[in-house]
């Protein structure tokens, strides 16, 4: 699926991308090197299970590059309108620049060739840009569960407690933590260094409060659930 990404500040088209979803290669344009900061042994993650002998480079960084360095001297608060453009729909929001940073950088590193991140891939073809925490949580969820099924299809026992998804954001935190050191290094202002700095508060509030929030989704999705007779 093509995704487009339309960053307008005062009214003119700044900044324009368009991500393949389903791409088998880095997103780096023809002719473009790789910056040193993208290299895997640069704030590698403590987590990542590649090897700079096989892998000179970070998969999700090397996508990141070009919205990295096109935002690299906007300022977080500068104001600007955010156009997504998906096969189906399209979603327009007047925001600030690390909020636009930050969507983007989202579905990107999600469809990237992280090994870690990519288990983000499935969510990527149900693209919601700019979440709430409610929202965020109830498609995580909802996805984990669909992943359990096939688990549960296949003859495995599925894990209706989300320990699993708990523990896998919590490799996730580590990730976001070590791309942030990345892009402080290439950055001159500060839109990319806090859109990382708010994806890492997001995701470690999602594992805090997870539990929390779906346990007051409950009364809605109970409505949902069928009856079950116990005679």
């Amino acid at each position: 699926m093509i995704i487009e990404y339309v960053f307008r500040i005062d009214g003119e088209d700044k900044f324009q991308f368009t991500i393949d979803t389903n791409r088998t290669t880095t997103m780096l344009k023809p002719g473009e090197e790789p910056k040193a900061w993208t290299e895997l042994d640069f704030y590698k993650c403590p987590n990542c299970p590649l090897s700079s002998e096989t892998h000179k480079h970070c998969p999700a960084a090397l996508d990141m590059q070009d919205v990295t360095e096109q935002f690299s001297a906007v300022i977080s608060f500068q104001g600007i309108e955010v156009i997504v453009k998906t096969p189906l729909r399209e979603y327009r929001k007047i925001t600030d620049a690390q909020n636009g940073v930050l969507a983007i950088n989202g579905l990107i590193m999600a469809t990237s060739g992280c090994p870690i991140l990519s288990r983000f891939g499935a969510m990527a073809d149900f693209h919601l840009p700019f979440a709430s925490l409610e929202e965020s949580i109830f498609r995580s969820a909802s996805s984990y569960l669909i992943s359990q099924y096939y688990v549960y299809k296949d003859g495995g026992v599925p894990d209706f407690e989300f320990k699993g998804l708990e523990a896998f954001y919590n490799e996730i935190n580590k990730v976001n933590a070590a791309l942030k050191n990345r892009v402080f290094e290439a950055s001159s202002a500060d839109a990319s260094i806090n859109a990382f700095v708010q994806l890492f508060g997001s995701s470690a509030l999602l594992t805090m409060m997870l539990e929390e929030q779906l346990e007051e989704m409950r009364e809605k999705f109970s409505k949902l659930a069928p009856r079950v007779s116990t005679q």
